[in-house]
């Protein structure tokens, strides 16, 4: 780095070449995003497991076998993101 050039210059120029990567970024971020959720899903769902097993709810054991591969599903979709 020359002296006639701050650090502030030096880097705005080198982020000018990082543009080009910016939607691949967000798509990360998204991606991390719908992960996290599915963390937060899967506590609610065993939850409601529990909520049903001591309900003795047997209607909810159809519910909770599409939700458990659907969760697994969407967070694999996350991680690949």
């Amino acid at each position: 780095m020359s002296d006639s050039q701050s650090a502030y210059q030096v880097y705005g120029r080198l982020l000018r070449y990082t543009k080009q990567y910016r939607p691949v970024f967000f798509v990360g971020i998204l991606g991390y995003f719908v992960y996290a959720n599915t963390q937060w899903f899967w506590a609610e769902l065993l939850k409601f497991m529990a909520d049903a097993l001591n309900a003795k709810d047997f209607d909810a054991r159809h519910l909770i076998a599409l939700l458990i591969p659907t969760i697994f599903l969407v967070r694999g979709v996350g991680t690949f993101l």
